[in-house]
């Protein structure tokens, strides 16, 4: 696996080592030479998102003296589907697809 998404952050630890800020002969100094290239590519769209809420009483109506009172519920449902596939960076070659799903439920009184 390699990291393209923070990239800069990458090139950055090799300037510090090559600006001689980090001691360049610790095992963890970053040097600068040729990247290692991907050989998979993994590609992903969100397809499908859906979020209800729905409020809900519980309880008694009928509030003496201050006590009985209403109590309100409020449930969330989401969920997700999201495409993912796999290319080679070779030949272009979709060599797996799948998609994922997901549900989320959430209840705050």
């Amino acid at each position: 696996m390699v990291e393209r998404r923070n990239l800069k952050q990458v090139l950055n630890a090799q300037e510090l080592a090559e600006l001689g800020i980090e001691n360049k002969a610790s095992r963890t100094a970053a040097s600068k030479g040729p990247m290692k290239g991907a050989q998979y590519i993994v590609l992903g769209t969100i397809t499908s998102y859906d979020s209800s809420t729905s409020l809900e009483g519980k309880g008694s109506s009928m509030r003496i003296l201050g006590l009985g009172a209403n109590k309100k519920s409020t449930d969330t449902q989401d969920y997700v589907a999201v495409d993912v596939w796999v290319v080679d960076s070779t030949t272009g070659e979709v060599v797996g697809a799948r998609t994922v799903e997901g549900r989320a439920s959430n209840s705050v009184d």
